[in-house]
């Protein structure tokens, strides 16, 4: 669910601007909701269902 994934980076980029990025993902998975974050689905990947963001620190939290 988006709400559980994609909206929880949305906010947390939203709070944090000038110390959090997104890291484009780029994978075997599908790509998520979000450009740069990806997803397996278990009906596709044989797998459970799983969201990926890669978030980095570009200053410091002060």
């Amino acid at each position: 669910l988006p709400e559980e994934g994609e909206e929880v980076i949305k906010t947390i980029l939203s709070l944090y601007p000038d110390h959090l990025e997104l890291v484009e993902i780029r994978g075997f998975f599908n790509e998520g909701f979000m450009k740069g974050t990806i997803r397996s689905w278990p009906h596709i990947h044989n797998t459970s269902g799983m969201f990926f963001a890669l978030l980095e620190k570009v200053d410091s939290l002060k």
